[in-house]
C-alpha cells in the first residue's frame, strides 16, 4: 500500500492493483459441509428458548390487560343491554303517550281502571303488544377459561411477573450466549 504525502494511504493506487481471485479458505469449506445432528439440535433449542421467553414474557405483560379488556367488555355488554332496556321503556312510554292521545277504547280502559282504583300502570294499548325483555351477553372468551386463573393470579402478584420477566431476559441471554453452533476451526481456537 502506499501512503501519499498527508499520511493517508492512496487509494487509487490500491485499487488499481488489486487482483481479483476466489481463493478457498478453512471457513468456506466449513460451510460446505451438510448439517451435524448436533447442529440441528442446538438450532432446535435455540429456538425453543426464544418461543419460551416469548410466551413468559407476553404472559406478565398481557395478563393484566386481557383481563382488563374483558372487565371493560363485560361493562359495556351492561351498559348496552341497559340503554337498550331504557329505549323499550320510551317506546312502551310513547305507544301509551300516543294511544291517550288517540284511541278511545284505551282511554275507557284506563278510566275503569282508575275507578276501580286498581294501578294505572299496567294499562297498555291493545293494538301494541309489549316489546321483550333484552338480555347482556356474555363477552367472555371461552377459549381462555382454563388460563383465566392463572392471568389473574399474575396480574394481581407483582413479584412474580419481575420473576418471569427476569426468567425470559436470562433465557434469550442464555440462548444468544450458549445455543450457537460453533465450526469445528472456532472450537479448536477456544481451547
Amino acid at each position: 500500500m502506499v501512503i501519499d504525502g498527508f499520511g493517508k494511504p492512496d487509494l487509487q493506487f490500491a485499487v488499481l492493483n488489486w487482483q481479483f481471485a476466489i481463493v478457498p479458505t478453512p471457513h468456506h469449506a466449513a460451510v460446505a459441509d451438510p448439517p451435524r445432528a448436533s447442529g440441528t439440535f442446538i438450532s432446535l433449542c435455540f429456538w425453543l428458548s426464544l418461543f419460551f421467553s416469548g410466551a413468559l414474557f407476553a404472559a406478565a405483560t398481557l395478563s393484566g390487560k386481557i383481563l382488563d379488556t374483558e372487565r371493560r367488555a363485560s361493562e359495556l355488554a351492561t351498559e348496552t343491554a341497559t340503554v337498550e332496556q331504557l329505549a323499550l321503556e320510551v317506546h312502551r312510554l310513547g305507544l301509551k303517550a300516543r294511544a291517550l292521545e288517540a284511541d278511545p277504547d284505551y282511554i275507557a280502559a284506563v278510566a275503569r281502571r282508575k275507578l276501580a282504583g286498581e294501578p294505572v300502570t299496567d294499562a297498555t294499548p291493545r293494538s301494541q303488544p309489549t316489546p321483550l325483555a333484552v338480555t347482556p351477553p356474555t363477552p367472555l372468551d371461552p377459549r381462555l377459561e382454563t388460563l383465566r386463573p392463572w392471568m389473574h393470579r399474575i396480574a394481581s402478584d407483582s413479584l412474580l411477573r419481575a420473576r418471569l420477566l427476569t426468567i425470559a431476559a436470562a433465557l434469550v441471554l442464555f440462548a444468544f450466549t450458549f445455543l450457537q453452533e460453533r465450526s469445528p476451526r472456532e472450537t479448536t481456537s477456544l481451547e
